[in-house]
């Protein structure tokens, strides 16, 4: 099973999908985007998440979609769009330290 996040400027839309794409749950929240917000707290949103999914099934690795020019070697974000608190964030690496080491995969959402 994998997660995989959504994330947008008004909301961010989470799915948990099998191998073969289908989902099987679903799922969002309000995205918050006052540059004054800390990325950690966000990043603590999106764990919260995992550990939902955790406790009845096992997530093999996260996958993102967001804003911004991710540099998807390191997981980073540059910009981050609407979201500038993320900016320069290795949001990769901080979400699998809070994800039991669990692999995550980035990209931009225009790709």
């Amino acid at each position: 099973m994998y997660l995989v996040f959504d994330i947008g400027g008004s909301s961010t839309k989470y799915a948990c999908m099998t191998n073969e794409g289908k989902i099987t749950d679903r799922g969002s929240f309000k995205t918050p985007v006052d540059n004054s917000f800390q990325a950690q707290k966000y990043i603590d949103m999106l764990a919260e998440v995992y550990h939902h999914y955790k406790s009845h099934t096992q997530i093999e690795g996260i996958a993102i979609s967001m804003p911004g020019q991710i540099d998807v070697e390191k997981g980073i974000v540059y910009g981050g769009g609407a979201l500038r608190y993320m900016d320069k964030v290795p949001l990769g690496k901080l979400l699998s330290e809070q994800c039991d080491g669990v692999k995550v995969a980035m990209e931009n959402d225009a790709k």
